[in-house]
């Protein structure tokens, strides 16, 4: 168990760096795609589920990416094989917020439809991801942000909580911004 984490945050902290060098330019967008697409599955060692977030002790953790079926397919590749301790990594694409996700990722900056994921997933144990800024109306626990050119991500950890979810410290110091107990920072 150890072991898994310290190669969970070795190869968390590579994918941080990695990211930190990142220029965000228009050939670079595809790449700040991948980048976010990779922290979707890297960031799941840091995350605690209750034990109602899934059907058996081995059910898979399944990641559920909405409106963007050609990142859940560039996804199913790097994921092959992949285990978050005893449970399979699933990739799925939907069209709608799913109640069989553990992870759900909204893409885009489309306030409305964030929003709207969120509200279906709120209150129950599935780490949202956005690219709204954590101040946005419909962010997520997880919010991508681009800064100075670099994918980066913030926390709100008030929201996690509201999901049952517990997020690892070391995760939420790999975090440009924490929010906790719903205050804005």
């Amino acid at each position: 168990m150890l072991r898994r984490w310290r190669t969970g945050i070795v190869i968390f902290a590579a994918i941080t760096a990695f990211s930190a060098f990142t220029p965000a330019m228009s050939a670079g967008v595809a790449l700040d795609r991948e980048i976010k697409g990779t922290f979707l599955y890297k960031f799941a060692p840091f995350v605690t589920w209750p034990d109602s977030a899934f059907a058996a002790p081995n059910a898979p953790l399944v990641i559920c990416i909405l409106g963007d079926p050609g990142l859940a397919d560039s996804l199913q590749g790097a994921i092959a094989g992949q285990h978050d301790g005893n449970r399979p990594l699933v990739i799925r694409a939907v069209s709608r917020a799913s109640a069989d996700c553990q992870v759900l990722y909204v893409p885009g900056q489309d306030a409305s439809s964030a929003a709207a994921a969120m509200a279906a997933a709120k209150g129950r144990p599935v780490l949202t991801v956005t690219d709204l800024p954590v101040d946005a109306a419909g962010h997520g626990v997880i919010c991508f942000v681009i800064d100075q050119g670099h994918v980066r991500f913030d926390i709100d950890n008030a929201a996690a909580a509201e999901n049952g979810l517990t997020l690892s410290s070391k995760l939420l110091g790999l975090a440009r911004v924490v929010i906790t107990k719903g205050a804005l920072p």
